[in-house]
């Protein structure tokens, strides 16, 4: 598509002719090629949201704790995400997290929502090793585990404080059985 154009630039007389067919089709080609990877992505989530072993599980544990504590935010929220984030990605080890930031909370909801994770509180009741086996077991502090179980992954919940610019281990907890909490 061509356009002629006339224009008196003071005594001169200015002849243009632009040819912007080329440059119109390569905009539509880009234009096509993004909607292609819109709807390709959408697509890809929706397929991995299906195939997924969470599915919308995730969002089941998020309303659990919304049930007992209201709208997350803040510390909170932070603490739900990290705990989601541990069972979600089989990490083991340590977490450490600050007094009242929700963790009981969301450990217990955690439980509740997913079957492969066991929550051990202190408590009297103690699990079997079976009970344990193959699981991603998230326990407290001073939590011992009985016999000799073979959990998939064991996390630790440690609680921690800032004492005067230090990062301080609070290890005050003389808990020898557990509770296990599905």
């Amino acid at each position: 598509m061509a356009e002629n154009k006339r224009e008196s630039v003071g005594g001169l007389n200015v002849k243009v002719d632009v040819d912007v067919s080329e440059a119109i089709k390569g905009l539509k080609a880009v234009q096509r090629e993004v909607k292609e990877t819109v709807r390709s992505l959408a697509e890809l989530r929706s397929q991995d949201a299906a195939s997924s072993d969470y599915g919308g599980k995730y969002n089941e544990y998020i309303k659990r704790i919304e049930d007992v504590v209201g709208e997350r935010t803040g510390e909170r929220a932070l603490t739900n995400d990290i705990i989601y984030r541990a069972y979600e990605t089989r990490y083991a080890g340590p977490l450490l997290f600050r007094r009242c930031a929700g963790v009981t909370t969301s450990l217990r909801a955690l439980a509740e929502t997913f079957d492969d994770v066991v929550y051990l509180e202190g408590f009297d009741e103690k699990p079997s090793e079976n009970e344990l086996n193959g699981k991603i077991v998230f326990k407290e502090p001073g939590v011992r585990l009985p016999g000799f179980p073979s959990p998939l992954k064991l996390i630790t919940i440690e609680t921690v404080d800032v004492d005067k610019g230090s990062l301080i281990v609070i290890d005050d907890v003389a808990i020898t059985s557990a509770k296990v909490l599905r």
